[in-house]
């Protein structure tokens, strides 16, 4: 059976219209950010940069701004510059940072994170090779240079335990542990009977206290009517004083004190 010609016609447009579409798709989607133009800017890390290649991310205060387009070795100055595509106005500052982050461990892709710098910094001029933004040791570099340190550390350890710990030295720590063990094994009931006696001394301790807080109880009363006496006799004194000073005839023989000051008191 022959294909009719009204059939081709509706296979080739079919073909067209999903052709047309799928090519404004892509356009769309890849087409506009080659289109777009983006503000370059560098940066020269002198640590690694393993598991940085172009294409991957870069990464402004958390946001994706760009893509890296170029990594390039300086071997005269041992350092890498990097070079980034990055979206128009975003507010690099001439104090900003970029660090080298990992995005995975699993694959050890790596992204450069850029902190905003401080609100009184100036702008950091786009597309100009001598406009360097800053770079510092990221967080996994510090932690990795932290577990060098703790392994070098560890190794030393070990090495001065091995040293400490040669045959000889650990038949002289097992000598003197056998002495200490056969030494408390032969005196065990000593420490036996002191810890009874302190333990009574403490019972004993205990007992005299209470029964100084019973006496002190008990006596309460009588205290508080002797101190009560005392302040009587401490009121009777300032007042034969105040008597006394203001009449000192009071301390004469045979004087007699005014009447009418005797009347008054």
């Amino acid at each position: 059976m022959a294909i009719q010609r009204s059939d081709k016609i509706k296979a080739v447009f079919f073909i067209l219209v999903t052709t047309t579409l799928f090519a404004t798709l892509i356009i769309t989607l890849v087409g506009t950010q080659w289109m777009k133009k983006q503000d370059k800017y560098y940066v020269d890390f002198g640590e690694a940069v393993k598991g940085l290649k172009i294409g991957s991310l870069v990464r402004y205060h958390g946001e994706e701004v760009g893509k890296i387009i170029d990594i390039k070795f300086d071997p005269t100055s041992v350092q890498t510059k990097v070079t980034m595509d990055i979206v128009p106005n975003t507010m690099i500052k001439e104090d900003s940072i970029a660090t080298i982050e990992v995005d995975s461990f699993i694959i050890g892709s790596k992204s450069i994170m850029i902190t905003p710098g401080t609100a009184s910094s100036p702008l950091l001029k786009p597309n100009d090779p001598k406009e360097i933004i800053e770079s510092a040791e990221s967080s996994f570099q510090k932690f990795s240079s932290q577990i060098v340190d703790i392994s070098q550390q560890a190794g030393v350890l070990i090495d001065n335990i091995n040293t400490i710990f040669t045959p000889e030295n650990a038949q002289s720590v097992s000598s003197i542990l056998y002495q200490i063990d056969s030494f408390m094994i032969t005196n065990s009931s000593l420490f036996v009977e002191t810890v009874n006696k302190f333990r009574l001394s403490l019972i004993q301790l205990d007992s005299a206290v209470n029964t100084a807080n019973n006496l002190m109880q008990q006596n309460q009363d009588n205290i508080n009517i002797t101190i009560n006496n005392l302040r009587i006799a401490t009121d009777n004194l300032n007042e034969f004083l105040d008597k006394v000073n203001r009449q000192p005839a009071l301390l004469i023989r045979g004087a007699k004190p005014e009447k009418e000051n005797w009347n008054n008191e």
